[in-house]
């Protein structure tokens, strides 16, 4: 079989800058070495490609060829051009030799027939080899002191202009950047903040934004005037004032809290796509209630297929959700206008608060009843009567005191349309506010024929 000789060139990007090696010089070298011993070689050239492995596209042909027998000598430049790395040397020689194949450097005396040729080439490979990591280590070590010594590199945050060295805030997407902290601090969804850019033309449409995009901005300690930097090593540097201000370091804090709250739910719900999943019992039974089927979103008790089992009907995750939120706002307008009745008195044993004030109006009304009688306008037995009944509705909501510890989370949303701020959001963080916020919904769906199969919500339990 006829066999030709592989004439392989390689430069990186840094070494032509640097050293000369440009891919032009190589192969005029390279092909008329293979004219003066009337060779056909083939040249394979990795333009751009550093030489801390073997993952090159043409080295990787060229090594094929060899395999195929359809290579039996191999022409370099330089043996830093085919490798810099030992390891990868000594699986090249292997290679070689396995396949019949000789190494030869233009520029360097190498015979890999010989032994001595052969410590040559590995020495030569040792040679490289640290050079490449000296290299790289004096490059890391210089580039680490220049960024302490408040150096920045790399892309100007968004927000910012870099002019004659300095950073200046621009304007536009300053704004930008501080509604971006404030809808998020308020609870709006990622999605609803691109969207919303969209519309007021700040965005393309063509070309949105995502995500982590968002994410990424409300991260960035730019935007408090740092610049932060994760050596390989670790060591975390920062550098303060580098950029004008453009949020408050109390409105980045807030808001970084928050993300790294629904961080931590958004794991817990990844797993779960129904909004309410883990928190749904049966009214009627006391059972569970779980998502009948991964994609329909339905509901049904666990008992309701057992013998004699659970009459309540299986329903849609719509239904709940509008329940849902039905009752939600119902409490919070309950907490915004105390004076207004709840049929269902929802958060009467909720709020200590309330409780405080339920305990105050029982001890004004025993102190006109005592006046009452005092003045001869109660008999002895109906103040005996009326006290005893107040006493114990003193001593009810006395211990109902003792059991509540906490004002439920839920009072966050007491200042705001909890209904828009729900419209806004995705499943995901819809589920984190179920996860964050409730405890258990005790709920009950009437059977078809019975109330036209109504959904009925008799309690939350808020956390």
């Amino acid at each position: 079989m006829y066999k030709r000789q592989g004439l392989y060139a390689r430069v990186s990007t840094d070494e032509q800058a640097k050293e000369g090696y440009s891919i032009g010089a190589q192969c005029k070298k390279l092909q008329q070495y293979a004219e003066l011993n009337d060779w056909d070689g083939i040249l394979y050239v990795d333009d751009g490609y550093s030489a801390k492995d073997l993952n090159r596209p043409q080295a990787m042909q060229l090594f094929k060829d060899i395999e195929e027998k359809k290579i039996d000598t191999v022409v370099i430049y330089k043996l830093d051009r085919l490798t810099r790395n030992v390891k990868n040397l000594y699986e090249l020689m292997d290679l070689f030799d396995k396949n019949d194949c000789k190494l030869i450097s233009l520029t360097e005396s190498l015979d890999t027939s010989s032994a001595s040729g052969r410590f040559f080439i590995t020495m030569l490979g040792a040679m490289a080899q640290w050079e490449r990591e000296t290299i790289g280590e004096r490059t890391f070590v210089g580039m680490k002191e220049a960024i302490k010594a408040g150096k920045v590199n790399g892309r100007t945050p968004f927000g910012y202009r870099k002019i004659d060295g300095e950073f200046v805030i621009h304007e536009q997407e300053a704004e930008m950047v501080r509604i971006i902290f404030d809808k998020y601090n308020s609870g709006v969804g990622t999605d609803t903040i691109i969207k919303d850019f969209q519309k007021d033309g700040l965005i393309p449409i063509e070309k949105p934004w995502d995500h982590t995009k968002i994410i990424r901005i409300i991260e960035n300690r730019a935007y408090i005037g740092e610049f932060v930097v994760t050596f390989r090593d670790g060591e975390v540097n920062i550098n303060k004032d580098v950029f004008p201000s453009i949020v408050s370091n109390k409105v980045f804090q807030s808001t970084n809290e928050l993300l790294q709250r629904k961080k931590r739910l958004h794991v817990r719900a990844k797993g779960n796509a129904r909004l309410f999943s883990g928190v749904l019992t049966c009214s009627n039974c006391g059972g569970d209630i779980f998502g009948e089927n991964p994609n329909g979103l339905r509901y049904k008790c666990k008992n309701k297929f057992k013998l004699d089992g659970c009459s309540c009907g299986t329903f849609k995750e719509e239904e709940l959700e509008k329940e849902f939120i039905a009752y939600v706002t119902d409490i919070l307008n309950s907490i915004n206008n105390e004076s207004s009745g709840n049929s269902k008195n929802k958060i009467a044993t909720t709020s200590r608060v309330k409780l405080a004030k339920e305990l105050d109006r029982i001890k004004n009304i025993k102190l006109k009843n005592h006046t009452a009688f005092e003045n001869d306008l109660i008999s002895l037995d109906d103040y005996k009567k009326r006290i005893q009944e107040l006493n114990e509705q003193e001593l009810e909501i006395t211990t109902l005191m003792g059991k509540v510890t906490d004002i439920p989370k839920i009072f966050d949303f007491k200042d705001k349309d909890f209904l828009s701020l729900w419209n806004s959001l995705d499943r995901v963080d819809k589920r984190s506010i179920v996860l964050k916020y409730v405890t258990k919904i005790t709920m009950y769906k009437e059977p078809k024929g019975k109330t036209l199969g109504k959904l009925t919500i008799d309690d939350i339990v808020f956390s």
